[in-house]
């Protein structure tokens, strides 16, 4: 009987930034898979399709709103450093 060794290649480390994107593509895949499942409901019991993004859009930017306050922060610290 013979043995052969088989050499994987080693893993490179990517960093964390690797790891965010694909998290924020993965919670990206799943929101926007999940909305036929929420709004059909609410078709269906008698909302309008406009009241309905408009809900949805709302919504979106609740969950938004503190990234965005976090990139104006970095943006207005590194300009003030920059003398902008």
């Amino acid at each position: 009987m013979t043995t052969s060794s088989v050499t994987l290649p080693r893993p490179t480390h990517r960093g964390s930034s690797a790891v965010t994107g694909l998290a924020i593509a993965v919670a990206s895949a799943l929101a926007f898979s999940s909305s036929g499942p929420f709004v059909k409901p609410l078709l269906d019991g008698g909302w309008s399709l406009g009241a309905v993004l408009l809900v949805r859009m709302g919504v979106a930017a609740l969950l938004l709103s503190p990234a965005l306050l976090l990139a104006i922060r970095r943006q207005r610290g590194s300009c003030a450093v920059m003398a902008c």
